[in-house]
């Protein structure tokens, strides 16, 4: 085990993998994934310097016990005009990549996709697969980012985001830390005019009823004026499949929560996934074109 007082930086032009690796952090410690280093030419980035790749392989990040308060969590840059493709081994973006049972835990915010209150900063990259997010005020927040297809054309072509979760947990239990100041958990991915984002067999989870550490208007997933892709791979090798690897939402408030302003035409997908013991299952507001389909909905409490 090792504990940091501060954290420490991935930067960029380089690649730190984490192997089977359990690191503590204390209340003001953060990680910090940079982005790549940048020069405009006609609008087109040139990327001088890759953005720094985190890799969490079997490995826990999580706060010093002893504290009985939340560290940081994990900040990954971007550049808010650069695309998210990688060329000639080059990629604008810091990348988080987590696999094989890797957990981050208690922070108060895991993953970010962005340097705070920094704009410039959005556009960073996760692609998680057999994570645990555990006990965070908030998972994931991504926000006010457009991926392009890179061409030298002067007009640029919208891209889906290339972040993706696959079978991954999203959780709270009854250790979860309150924090001093208390931060309350509201919603375990918080997704604002951003596009693409998939989830494919992942669970969200909160303890049932009501909890002083759980906002009463609690949601697994809070998508404003953005847009994503939920559903589950196949299981089996039977052509058509008959069994998946369905997504689930357990105990909130509103499972699904989709708005849109109008201020663009990003949309979303929920496709074979079970929704249990939630007083709203999915609620949409001013969204258009979103696909429900062969979903399990179950009656949940009114609170």
């Amino acid at each position: 085990t090792k504990i940091f007082e501060q954290g420490f930086i991935v930067k960029a032009g380089t690649t730190v993998t984490l192997n089977n690796c359990n690191y503590q952090f204390m209340p003001g410690a953060k990680v910090i994934v940079e982005q790549g280093v940048i020069s405009e030419n006609n609008n087109n980035p040139i990327i001088n310097v890759s953005g720094g790749v985190l890799i969490l392989d079997a490995t826990t990040f999580k706060s010093v016990p002893a504290c009985n308060n939340r560290w940081q969590g994990i900040e990954v840059r971007g550049n808010r005009t650069a695309h998210q493709a990688t060329i000639a081994g080059k990629c604008a973006q810091g990348k988080l990549i987590t696999r094989n049972n890797s957990t981050i835990q208690d922070a108060i915010c895991a993953v970010a996709l962005w340097q705070p209150d920094n704009w410039n900063t959005t556009g960073g990259i996760i692609n998680a697969s057999n994570t645990w997010f555990t006990n965070n005020t908030k998972s994931l927040h991504a926000l006010e980012y457009d991926n392009y297809v890179p061409t030298n054309d002067s007009i640029k072509v919208l891209a889906s985001n290339v972040s993706s979760f696959t079978n991954c947990n999203f959780n709270i239990t009854s250790s979860y830390i309150p924090g001093s100041p208390a931060q309350v958990f509201y919603k375990h991915v918080d997704l604002s005019k951003v596009n693409g984002f998939k989830f494919r067999g992942c669970d969200f989870s909160i303890p049932p009823g009501i909890n002083s550490y759980i906002n009463l208007y609690n949601m697994a997933i809070g998508c404003y004026n953005a847009g994503f892709q939920l559903d589950a791979p196949c299981t089996n090798t039977t052509v058509p499949c008959t069994n998946y690897d369905r997504s689930s939402f357990n105990n909130f408030y509103t499972a699904i929560y989709a708005a849109n302003t109008g201020v663009n035409n990003f949309t979303f997908s929920v496709v074979r996934a079970n929704f249990t013991n939630n007083a709203i299952g999915i609620y949409v507001n001013g969204v258009k074109n979103e696909s429900i389909l062969f979903n399990n909905i179950y009656l949940g409490p009114n609170y």
